[in-house]
């Protein structure tokens, strides 16, 4: 399992958080690089064609991070970061994924995943619009860190 769908597992098991993202929950390596679009993600859209609140879960780069750069010589460890965002969407307002952001830390925040240390809390940014094929959709991001330890 990736990053990005151990995080989706845990978010689509929380079933108050389901229910708020009636348009689901996505992980960039499934719907592509444009993301949630009418084509990538039909599910996403009502029967109007208008955006359910929904989320899209994107892994970023490992950057190392200098803590761990070898316990053991011959194993050749370092330790990483992973930034883990995810873009919360609704057609309109943000009440909706205002809520599902709220959820989110208690339900995140410490969590381990496969092979990884506890995801961290970051930051975050609200009332945003999507500049891109979403058209000026509601949007907000939180940014996760996730640390690990890689053999190279």
């Amino acid at each position: 399992m990736t990053i990005e769908s151990d995080v989706k597992a845990l978010v689509d098991g929380d079933a108050t958080i389901s229910g708020l993202l009636t348009g689901g929950v996505h992980v960039k390596e499934t719907v592509g690089r444009l993301g949630i679009t009418r084509e990538s993600v039909p599910s996403a859209f009502d029967a109007s064609g208008f955006l359910l609140p929904c989320m899209l879960i994107r892994e970023r780069t490992r950057t190392r991070d200098m803590a761990v750069t070898e316990i053991e010589p011959s194993l050749h460890l370092l330790s990483q970061n992973v930034t883990v965002e995810l873009y919360l969407y609704q057609d309109t307002d943000y009440d909706t994924i205002y809520s599902v952001m709220d959820l989110l830390i208690p339900l995140l925040h410490g969590t381990q995943l496969t092979n990884t240390f506890g995801m961290r809390f970051m930051n975050e940014m609200r009332g945003m619009q999507d500049p891109g094929a979403l058209m000026g959709a509601s949007m907000a991001r939180q940014d996760w860190i996730v640390p690990l330890i890689q053999g190279v």
